[in-house]
């Protein structure tokens, strides 16, 4: 299953080198998470809804983000979210498995 996940553009060279790491980063910190967690769409019609709203909300307008596809090859470390479009994992996602999606909307 690919999944994918919205971040800033600085934070690809770290993804490459150490994958991608469950946090509780800035955004998670704005609503009150408290488990670390990576969220993910479901498909490019979520992110692009999502960088169209809410999601273009969390980033100062002047940050580059960027798109990652990620192939999750064991679907029972995935967690159903209570936002339909989104799902959750809470373990580490190897580096080998990330790569960057180029669309021309974002």
């Amino acid at each position: 299953m690919n999944l994918f996940h919205v971040t800033k553009e600085e934070n690809y060279i770290s993804i490459k080198k150490e994958g991608l790491i469950p946090l509780i980063g800035e955004n998670s910190k704005k609503m009150n998470e408290n488990i670390p967690a990576i969220y993910f769409f479901k498909n490019l019609e979520s992110v692009q809804d999502a960088l169209s709203g809410w999601l273009s909300d969390c980033f100062p307008e002047e940050e580059k983000l960027i798109i990652l596809e990620v192939k999750i090859e064991d679907e029972s470390i995935i967690n159903n979210s209570e936002a339909e479009y989104e799902l959750i994992v809470n373990q580490k996602i190897s580096k080998d498995l990330i790569s960057l999606k180029n669309v021309d909307w974002i």
